[in-house]
């Protein structure tokens, strides 16, 4: 059985600027083989105020026992460092791995936690 994910792509503009369907679609492509995506998650709102949008990404993940967050980028969870190291708390607290894909970056590998990682997003 795949392991659960779920997909968070956002623009700070509308639609007629930008749009997350290619974010979704990389994302897609790149990791349907591998995970069961069960929730996609995107939105329009600036990365410097989307703590309500994270926070409800956080609930559901946690409650669903999502395995693993995808991201096209770290500036899609948010552009606040602080916001983004309490997302990344948060997912390290319920196990969950973040993977930011334009850096093939995984926070847990095999369910432990990669330091590696750790220490280059903090």
């Amino acid at each position: 059985m795949k392991q659960t994910a779920v997909i968070i792509a956002r623009c700070s503009t509308n639609e007629t600027k930008q749009d997350v369907s290619r974010q979704i679609k990389d994302l897609t492509d790149t990791y349907a083989g591998i995970y069961e995506i069960i929730h996609t998650y995107s939105y329009y709102k600036s990365g410097l105020d989307n703590d309500a949008e994270n926070k409800e990404i956080l609930k559901y993940v946690i409650e669903n026992k999502v395995q693993n967050v995808l991201v096209t980028e770290v500036s899609r969870v948010s552009r606040k460092i602080s916001s983004f190291s309490l997302f990344l708390e948060a997912c390290n607290d319920a196990s969950i791995n973040l993977i930011i894909d334009n850096y093939k970056l995984h926070t847990f590998i095999k369910g432990k936690e990669n330091t590696m990682a750790q220490a280059m997003l903090q």
